[in-house]
This record gives structure tokens, C-alpha cells and sequence, in this order.
């Protein structure tokens, strides 16, 4: 019989063809199929490698199979990669969303559409993510016909679609970012019209999901929105402020379908199997039916496939009763998701679910183990699981959002009990609602009780102190927390020896991390220079920037549309206190993401616009406000004021100059401008005037102050659009031009015509969207550091 050491020594050999295949697919997606040519290298490659193992001796032959089927899994990538694309569409069409054209669509959706955290930025409509596959585009003068899988952004007309459903309609194209899975993305002028229902299996699936909606519509509102969140995903009912709880607690992959509610589903009909006395084959066969039953309501996109083969990984490696055996099938599970899907390699959803199942796999048994010594084993089994799925997790996690929940274990423990009962009473009452509706009812009040349970856990946890503290962003805070989690496991495994070990090292822990928690918390990013008094953030298209006026405070000007964005950037340069928040106007691209900014953060201060426009967005922006015992002042030219060493002023709208007749928007026009110094230095923002009103500021500063004060840093006007006013930038003189803009966005910006009066002027242009976060300092001269290499071009 083997050893141990054996055991796990032949199960880690297929890993390293999993972790080549999966980052030569993190590097080869978004590459064009042009540039696919590597890829006969590395099947030539392969070849070699397994013709010279056949003439060697075992242990180089086995070396030589090993690198042999790495470079055949790349191969594989590398053909899937340009097979799929080819597929899609025909170069013309790529060239047509490069081009940001509009066509004339037809299209089929492939999955139920997501709802947006963000309302529209103007009209104030809720937003979903429809994905759909195009099948057929006529512009530039010809139709294509099409097999291509796009990604559209639009209104409530579009996101009530049932997957299925063929519509038409005009389409606004642009190029996705790298490595999504999507040959364009699509913008709708106005509403779909239908071409043909949804009919067949789609139509019986989206029955299915509405009428489980319909049978727990009649619960309180959080379990009204949880229920169809934990049987199918569908989280567009979870309240606001339940999904934020979950979020601070580490619950929210509950409503996320993953491999743990296809395990309950398959889990429970082998645990029926085995009660009734039916072979192991029959179980397996029934847990495979159910799997592709609820795959098929779900919806069959890739996230759920992959989730589906993950539980059936964990099933497995757990039920076999060795959980080192279920490595070797997961490094294949990888592999085989990765050729189907290369795309899978950029998926942080992947990611995750590849890391919890490994988790589970390599850690739960020997922690409950462990754990055994100081408690039940069923206890210890419990605390396990949430335990290691969470420690292999949290430093792709931080990634996403720098701030680690302290409660996730705990929330996850108390939460567990409830979500298999809940989770298999939903799919009950979900194919009740297509028999009888009263009987769907009856079977979801009683699933009603396990919802309500993880809801109150979560606001339960939320609202204790310090529910989520702030972390490192970036890569060195995922190393850290790496290494944090390893002498973690060391500290444990020595803390469970013996009582008085588990004291001693508990006290140790304590005073450790109590002495390191602030030096940790200080750890910039890379790139940023330490006390970088100004930070303009990437929150991709909108606007949000910094300017240091302490070592742990700062004053922000305007705060994106997504929360996680800014509060990446403040995270990254240590922020803990705002004592001036400036929102320039309501636009969702200016003021979306400010609960980023409240959460975790002193806030003192707050001037907004003049004007409330558009109105939900301002109604949205004065409740966060009031949550947060803040009330806002009306901004307007003239006030000003001073905050270590670092003195602002606005110098618009004045009371006669902010409704101008101009081509931009009334909010747009009514922007707060902000002008600061620091240490000499100028740094003006000019939200998003339009060349009127820019013109109209100029006109008011020479009237009342003899000339447009010159800067040393301008960041542009509305993203760079073309709507600019060239003596009003000449006036202004600036140093350097910073363009705050999304990559791949639908309004063309950088305009350029901008750029190219920036460059007749002789200024050079930095750009978000290019160079990622950019940070300046003046120590003495100004400089200009990057998140990323861009080389400071602005074309």
C-alpha cells in the first residue's frame, strides 16, 4: 500500500499542466488570431518532448511527458482560442466595433439578464448586463451573418427578456476589454422588438423562474429577494441594503450559483439513495439528472458549467473518503474548462471557485482533525469548511474589494445550517409553482425561515464594529495576506498541542498584530510614491481624485460610479480621513461609487452642485449622505478654504454664469469647478464642462480677476471630449493634461481632436484608461508616476 507521501506526490503531478494551461489562457485571451502563430511553436514543441521520451531513460522520459503535455495543454489553448474567435465573426465585424459603428441587429439571449448595482448615469433607469449571441448585423453597408456572443448594457425593456427570445434592433458597438468573452460590446437605441418568444426547454425554464419569484413574493422583503437568489441567482429582488451586509459578512456567494448549491442538490439525492437502498450507480445517475436538470433552469452559461463540474470534483474527492484523490480530477476539471473556455483564465469567478474547491479538498479533513483536539468533531468539521474555503479565497478577494470581512467565518458557520434546507425546499417550491401556486407558497414559507435566519446573520454581523477594515489593494496585498494566512495554519498547529501552547500563542498573535496592523495598513501599492499628494483614480468611465492633506487623510474630488473603484484608490494610499468632499454634480460616472468613500472613513465635509440633476441620482446621493450623518452645502464660486497646508477654491458656478446655452447638459453645466494649491502648485478640476460654459468660466475670471489663472496640472474637461473650448485650456497653460476615462467606452473619449490640441500645445497626456491610476508630485519639480507602463502617451 502506498504511503502518504506517495499518495499526495502522484496526485500534485497533473497540477502543473493546470496551472500552465490556465496562465498561458490568462495571457492568450484578447490576443488577435493573427498572433496565434506561437502556437504551432508549441505544439512542435510538445511534439519533440514526447518523441524524445520515447528514446530516453524513465526519469528523463517522465520529465520530458511532463513538460510534453504543459506544452500540449498551451497548444490546445492557443487553437481554442483561434477556432472560437474565427467562429464568431468575420474580421469585418471586429473592425466595425473598432470602429464604434451602429448596426442593425439580430440576436438571440443566451442567459437571464443581470441587474446593475448603478442606475443609468442621466435617465436614472435601472441597468442589467444582457448577454445574447448576434446572429446577424447589417452595417458599413453590407450583413453578416453571425455566431458572436455580446455583451449589452441598457434599460429594463431589455433585461426583462426570458433567454430564448430572438429580437432585433440598433445596436451601438465597441471593442470589449481584453480577455472577456465577448466579441463586442453592445449599446441598444431604444427598446428590442421581438422577433420570436422564447419556446421549448428556454420557455419551461423561464416558467420555472418566474413562478418561483411569484410563490415567494408574498414573504417578508428579504427573503422575497434571497430565496430566488440561492435557488437560481436571480438577486434583482435582494434588497440594497442585505446585499451590502452579505458583502461585509462573506455571504454573497450564497446568491451567486456556484459548485456548493449544485453539491446540495446532487448531495441530497445521493443521501436519498442511500436511505432507500439504491445502488451507488442509480445515485450517480440521479445526481446527474438532477445536475443538468438545474443547469438547464439556471441557465447554461459557462459560470454555471464550470460550477457544475467543480461540485461534481468536490463530491467526489470528499464521498471517496481521501480527499488527496480528488486533486488529480480537479487538475483535470481545469484543464478540460480552460480548452473548452480559455477565457475561464482571466475569471476572478473561476479563480474562486478553483480555489474553494481546493480548499476543501487539501484542508478541511486535516483542520477537522486538528480542530478535533479542542472540540466535537462535528464542530470542528463545521468550523473547517467556511475556514479553508475562506483562507484559500480571501487573497483573490482583496484583489476585488481591499477590505477583509473579520466575521466571514463565524457568519459562514451560523449561515451553513440554513442554506441546504432553504436551498432544496426553493427548488421544491420552484417546480411546485409550474403544478399547483398554492403548494409553491406553502413550501416556500416554510423555506422562508432559513432565509430570514441568513439574512439576520448577516445584518447581524454587519452591524457589529469593524465588520470590514481596510487592506492592502493590489498584488503585495494579496502576498501579504498569503503570508499571513501560512503563519496563521503554523501558529494553529501549534496552538492545538496543548492548552497551554493555545494561550501562549493566542497571546503572542494578539500583541503581533496589534504592533504590525498599522505598518500593514501603510503598504502602498508598487507604483505609488510614498505621500503622493495628488492621486487621479482609475474608476474607469468617470471621474475621482485625491489630494493628500495628511498622512492618512485626504480630500476627494468626485467618486465614480462604482464603490469598490474609489475605495481601492483611498485604500491604496492609506486614507482613513476625508475631510472635504467635493461632488462635482450628479451624473452616476461622478457620484455612484460614494458610498466607497463613507464606509470605514471620517468624513467631514461635503459641497455638491446647485442643481439635483438627474434627480434619482441626487435623491441616491443625499440618502447615503443622511445615512452617514452628513448633510451636504450647496457649493458655489468663491468659497474656499484650507486643509493642511493644502488650499482649495471654486471658482463655478457663480450666480450669474451657471445656466449657460450650451451644447452639454444642465447638470453638466452647473458642475462644481475646484481649483487647489499645494505648496504652489495648481491642480484644477473641471468636472464635465461643455466648450460654453468653459468659455462662460473664462469670461467670469478675467472679469474678476484679471486673467485665467494658470495651473500646472489640468485634468480634462468630460473625460476628453471633443467639446472643449481651445482658449480656455490655452488660457490655463497647463504642465500636464490628465484624461480621468474608461477603456473601450461608447462615447469615443478621448476625442481626437482633444488630444491633438493638447500635443499643438505642447502638453503632454496622461490617460486612466491607459496608464491606470496616475499619482503627481512636486518634490520640488513635478512628476508623473503611473500604475501602469503607458510611456506618458496621450494618443
Amino acid at each position: 500500500m502506498p504511503s502518504n507521501g506517495a499518495r499526495w506526490g502522484a496526485d500534485l503531478r497533473l497540477m502543473a499542466p493546470a496551472l500552465a494551461v490556465w496562465a498561458s489562457a490568462g495571457l492568450l485571451t484578447g490576443q488577435r488570431s493573427g498572433q496565434m502563430a506561437v502556437v504551432a511553436g508549441f505544439a512542435g514543441a510538445a511534439g519533440a518532448a514526447f518523441a524524445a521520451a520515447v528514446v530516453t531513460g524513465a526519469a528523463v522520459r517522465r520529465a520530458f511527458v511532463a513538460v510534453g503535455i504543459c506544452l500540449a495543454g498551451i497548444a490546445l489553448i492557443g487553437v481554442s482560442i483561434a477556432v472560437q474567435t474565427a467562429v464568431w465573426a468575420p474580421s469585418n465585424f471586429h473592425e466595425l466595433a473598432a470602429h464604434h459603428r451602429s448596426v442593425n441587429a439580430r440576436a438571440t439571449i443566451t442567459r437571464p439578464a443581470t441587474p446593475l448595482q448603478t442606475p443609468d448615469r442621466f435617465s436614472g433607469e435601472n441597468r442589467f448586463v444582457v448577454h445574447a449571441r448576434l446572429t446577424r448585423a447589417t452595417g458599413g453597408g453590407e450583413t453578416l451573418t453571425l455566431r458572436a456572443p455580446v455583451t449589452i448594457f441598457a434599460g429594463p425593456s431589455w433585461g426583462e427578456l426570458a433567454p430564448g427570445t430572438s429580437v432585433s434592433g440598433r445596436l451601438h458597438l465597441s471593442l470589449p476589454e481584453a480577455g472577456r468573452r465577448s466579441a463586442a460590446v453592445c449599446r441598444p437605441f431604444g427598446d428590442p422588438a421581438v422577433q420570436a418568444p422564447a419556446h421549448g426547454i428556454a420557455k419551461m425554464t423561464g416558467d420555472l423562474r418566474t413562478g418561483l419569484r411569484q410563490a415567494s413574493s408574498g414573504l417578508a422583503p428579504d427573503s422575497a429577494g434571497l430565496l430566488p437568489g440561492l435557488v437560481d441567482g436571480d438577486t434583482s429582488r435582494v434588497p440594497d441594503s442585505l446585499g451590502a451586509s452579505m458583502k461585509d459578512t462573506g455571504l454573497t456567494h450564497l446568491v451567486a450559483v456556484s459548485g456548493s448549491n449544485l453539491a446540495i442538490l446532487s448531495g441530497a439525492v445521493l443521501v436519498v439513495g442511500v436511505l432507500v437502498g439504491v445502488v451507488r450507480w442509480l445515485q450517480l445517475v440521479g445526481a446527474g439528472v438532477v445536475l443538468v436538470g438545474y443547469v438547464l433552469v439556471v441557465g447554461p452559461d459557462p459560470s454555471v458549467l464550470r460550477s457544475a463540474v467543480m461540485a461534481w470534483v468536490a463530491l467526489l474527492g470528499l464521498l471517496s473518503g481521501r480527499g488527496g484523490r480528488g486533486l488529480p480530477a480537479l487538475s483535470l476539471a481545469v484543464v478540460v474548462l480552460l480548452v473548452a473556455d480559455p477565457w475561464f483564465g482571466r475569471d476572478f469567478g473561476f479563480a474562486l471557485s478553483v480555489l474553494a474547491c481546493a480548499g476543501l479538498l487539501i484542508c478541511v479533513r486535516p483542520w477537522a482533525a486538528a480542530l478535533s483536539a479542542v472540540m466535537p468533531r462535528f464542530l470542528a468539521l463545521a468550523v473547517a469548511v467556511p475556514a479553508a474555503a475562506q483562507a484559500f479565497c480571501a487573497p483573490v478577494i482583496v484583489l476585488l474589494r481591499p477590505r477583509l470581512s473579520l466575521y466571514a467565518v463565524p457568519a459562514n458557520l451560523l449561515a451553513a445550517p440554513a442554506v441546504p434546507a432553504a436551498t432544496i425546499l426553493g427548488v421544491v417550491a420552484m417546480v411546485a409553482a409550474a403544478v399547483w401556486m398554492p403548494a409553491a407558497r406553502f413550501v416556500a414559507w416554510w423555506a422562508g425561515w432559513g432565509t430570514d435566519w441568513i439574512a439576520g446573520v448577516a445584518r447581524f454581523f454587519d452591524g457589529m464594529p469593524a465588520a470590514t477594515v481596510p487592506w492592502p489593494a493590489g498584488l503585495p496585498g494579496a502576498v501579504v495576506l498569503v503570508a499571513v494566512t501560512v503563519v496563521g495554519c503554523v501558529l494553529c498547529a501549534v496552538a492545538l498541542r496543548s492548552r497551554r501552547a493555545f494561550v501562549v500563542t493566542a497571546g503572542l498573535t494578539v500583541a503581533c498584530v496589534g504592533l504590525l496592523w498599522r505598518p500593514v495598513m501603510r503598504l502602498p501599492d508598487r507604483w505609488l510614491p510614498v505621500a503622493a499628494p495628488v492621486v487621479i483614480c482609475d474608476v474607469g468611465q468617470g471621474s475621482g481624485a485625491v489630494v493628500r492633506t495628511g498622512e492618512h487623510a485626504g480630500m476627494v474630488f468626485d467618486v465614480g460610479e462604482e464603490a469598490a473603484d474609489i475605495d481601492r484608490c483611498l485604500s491604496s494610499m492609506g486614507i482613513t480621513e476625508v475631510p472635504l468632499i467635493v461632488l462635482s454634480h450628479f451624473d452616476l460616472d461622478h457620484v455612484g461609487g460614494l458610498s466607497g468613500v463613507l464606509q470605514g472613513r471620517k468624513v467631514d465635509r461635503v459641497l455638491v452642485s446647485p442643481l439635483r440633476q438627474p434627480p434619482a441620482n441626487a435623491a441616491r446621493a443625499y440618502a447615503e449622505l443622511a445615512g452617514a450623518q452628513l448633510k451636504p452645502d450647496v457649493g458655489e464660486a468663491g468659497m474656499s478654504g484650507e486643509v493642511g497646508g493644502v488650499g482649495w477654491r471654486l471658482v463655478w458656478p457663480s450666480a450669474g454664469g451657471s445656466s449657460v446655452s450650451g451644447s452639454g447638459t444642465v447638470s453638466n453645466e452647473s458642475a462644481l469647478v475646484a481649483l487647489v494649491t499645494i505648496d504652489g502648485k495648481r491642480v484644477v478640476f473641471p468636472a464635465d464642462l461643455d466648450a460654453a460654459t468653459q468659455a462662460a468660466l473664462r469670461r467670469e475670471l478675467v472679469r474678476g480677476e484679471g486673467s485665467v489663472p494658470r495651473v500646472d496640472v489640468l485634468v480634462v474637461a468630460h473625460h476628453g471630449s471633443a467639446d472643449q473650448d481651445p482658449a480656455f485650456n490655452r488660457a490655463l497653460a497647463p504642465r500636464v493634461a490628465v484624461v480621468s476615462v474608461g477603456a473601450d467606452n461608447d462615447y469615443g473619449h478621448p476625442a481626437p481632436e482633444t488630444l491633438s490640441m493638447l500635443a499643438g500645445m505642447g502638453v503632454p497626456t496622461y490617460r486612466t484608461d491607459r496608464c491606470g491610476s496616475i499619482a503627481l508630485t512636486f518634490d520640488p519639480q513635478l512628476a508623473v508616476s503611473t500604475q501602469h507602463d503607458c510611456h506618458g502617451a496621450g494618443s
